[in-house]
């Protein structure tokens, strides 16, 4: 690998760290007597500060969670890595192809 491509993976590994420390929350709650669920983006939070019950809900909620939104963080964890990846890829050192001068023409 050269340089730019370890440059590539270093920041591409910071970024998926950030990713995981700051993960995407949700909310989700129950409402009225059809029990159904809802569900809203919190926004993205330090896992050792999650939400609180700041978030405003609907009044006859039931149920209110907050959870890390996992399906939208594995989305944006795949496609860090997709990008590290073609990143590495299209940064890769033309192969050297020495040239053949002991055989000269015939």
């Amino acid at each position: 690998m050269n340089g730019k491509q370890h440059l590539v993976r270093g920041v591409g590994i910071s970024v998926l760290v950030a990713l995981a420390l700051f993960p995407p929350w949700q909310l989700s709650y129950t409402v009225g007597p059809t029990g159904e669920t809802k569900s809203s983006s919190v926004g993205y939070l330090p896992l050792w500060n999650p939400p609180t019950s700041e978030v405003e809900v609907e009044e006859n909620a039931s149920d209110v969670r907050y959870r890390v939104d996992f399906l939208r963080l594995g989305l944006q964890l795949a496609a860090v890595l997709i990008l590290i990846n073609v990143g590495v890829y299209l940064l890769k050192s033309p192969p050297n192809h020495p040239q053949d001068t002991a055989a000269g023409p015939e």
